[in-house]
Formats: structure tokens, sequence, C-alpha cells
């Protein structure tokens, strides 16, 4: 009985030690790849890049890579990138030159215009437009060429001159 505590309380205290002292290896995780754009964003994407050619179009960015948190309060500056750091828009329009256009939005049913407003103002306070479609009834595209062919012209005509 003696010899089995013994070896007993060997064990466990060799467990202890193997958990404790011997790091864990990270879990790897189980990923599998999933597609970037469902079959109606791809055609509109097209739709989109033919509507604008000569402009950069890119779909699935980032808000975080388009937008920054300006507060000088670090804490402040954290909780607003957070804010963000999740979001993802559907089209992101460059000009020839690389400066943001607009965001395009294409709203399904998931969609719900108050969270939209959200993400909208934190685009809008950084002076990106947001156009937004429904997805039942796209834009053909003369009517997306016309949408940017307005946010351009606004955005030159608020523009001091000589910039």
């Amino acid at each position: 009985m003696k010899l089995f505590l013994a070896s007993l309380i060997i064990f466990v205290a060799l467990a202890i030690v193997t958990f404790v002292l011997v790091p864990a290896r990270p879990r790897q995780g189980a990923y599998r790849k999933r597609p970037v754009m469902t079959q109606n964003e791809i055609e509109f994407f097209g739709r989109i890049s033919r509507a604008l050619p000569g402009m950069h179009v890119f779909p699935q960015v980032a808000m975080h890579a388009l937008i920054e948190p300006t507060s000088t309060n670090r804490q402040a500056r954290l909780v607003d990138f957070r804010r963000i750091s999740q979001k993802v828009v559907d089209y992101t329009i460059f000009d020839p030159q690389w400066a943001i256009v607009a965001i395009i939005e294409l709203d399904d049913r998931t969609h719900v215009a108050g969270r939209d407003a959200i993400r909208d103002g934190f685009t809008g306070a950084a002076g990106i437009r947001t156009v937004r479609y429904q997805s039942r009834s796209k834009p053909a595209e003369s009517q997306i060429a016309a949408d940017i062919s307005a946010i351009r012209t606004a955005a030159e005509a608020a523009s001091p001159i000589g910039s």
C-alpha cells in the first residue's frame, strides 16, 4: 500500500511538473479556404470594373486599412480602432493615383440600416463617401459610372484651388 501511494504521489508530481514547466504547443487550429466573394458579388465586381475603366476596384477591404482613429488619447484611440478592426467593406474604388474615391456596399437581406449608418459614419468622418446599392436591384453600369463621377466632381469642387 505504501509503495502504491508513493508511486501515485510521484506520478502526480511528474504530471504537475510536465503541465506547469513544459510549455504547451499552441493549438494549430483547423481551417479551410473559403471564397472571397459570392457569385452575386463576383458578378457585381465585374459590373463595377466595367463601369469604371481606369479606376482600381478592390473587393473585401478591411476598414482599418482605409481609415484610422485620430484621437490623441491612447485609450480612446484603441476603443475607436476596435470599432473598425473587424469590419470589411464590399468594394473600394481608387483613382489612377491610388486615392480613395468611394466605398460601394452591396446590401442584401443581412444588412441592417442602423448598423450600416454607423459604419458609414466611420468612413464619412474620414472623408470617404459610401454608395449603397440593393442586391435585388443592382444598378446598370451607366448608373455606377454616374454615381462615382458625381462623387469625384463634388470632391474636386470641395478641394482648395491648386490642390
